[in-house]
């Protein structure tokens, strides 16, 4: 089983990465009470220091977070729902996610707004188990993403998961791939937008786009199974 997003880099030794596929920052997301001025500019990251700030379970976040904010006091939730639902009722001061996912909130959200000065730069990648099958995926999966990204498919990929024209956002019926080197197991959170999320009643998003190319090419059937951040580290290396 292979993971669609990039998780706390502390679980390294159990876990395998492909290739990046891109790097992004951290952000903060708080409700727009009139401390957020029109052009983002301030507060300034260190001002919530000493905060209450909210984070998803097994992420990196928490990390990134401890280290640029170390008087800050984290809250750790299983879900997007339950972190965005803590902000909106004032049990966290903020929350930290992935800036594409923070401005998509935004968004979706007019009563909160993104703080224009980010925690720190990662690199997204897949995660998959250490062990000599996973090996042999990854290799297929390195070569396929550095393929997307020398042709610039991967970048035009990108531009359709992050902007906000949601006609485009389309993808083919995957479930009906052909399994002609078997199927391949992914766990994803579901709820992740723009990365993974449901729309339509099926996962879709920018790391679905990518792997569901990489199993046609490849000739994988995908198998989805979705279930919370926290319960992902486990379920990749148990296969």
């Amino acid at each position: 089983m292979i993971n669609l997003v990039n998780l706390a880099i502390t679980h390294a030794e159990k876990i395998d990465f492909s290739d990046t596929l891109f790097t992004e920052e951290v952000a903060l997301l708080v409700k727009d009470d009139g401390q957020v001025p029109a052009n983002n500019i301030s507060p300034a990251i260190a001002s919530f220091n000493g905060k209450r700030i909210g984070v998803n379970t097994g992420t990196v976040h928490a990390e990134i977070v401890k280290e640029v904010l170390p008087k800050a006091e984290v809250f750790y939730f299983d879900s997007l729902a339950n972190l965005l639902g803590a902000l909106t009722a004032g049990k966290v001061e903020a929350i930290a996610h992935d800036d594409s996912t923070i401005l998509a909130f935004e968004h979706d959200n007019p009563s909160l707004k993104h703080i224009d000065d980010y925690l720190q730069t990662f690199d997204n990648a897949f995660i998959l188990a250490k062990t000599p099958k996973a090996d042999r995926l990854r290799s297929e999966l390195d070569e396929f993403i550095r393929s997307l990204k020398a042709d610039g498919t991967l970048q035009k990929i990108r531009e359709v998961w992050l902007g906000f024209d949601d006609s485009v956002k389309t993808l083919p019926d995957y479930k009906n791939y052909p399994d002609t080197n078997g199927t391949l197991k992914i766990a994803a959170d579901g709820e992740t937008h723009p990365y993974t999320y449901i729309k339509d009643g099926r996962l879709v998003g920018y790391d679905v786009d990518v792997i569901t190319r990489f199993c046609k090419a490849k000739g994988y059937r995908p198998e989805f199974s979705e279930m919370n951040f926290s319960s992902i580290i486990s379920a990749v290396q148990s296969g």
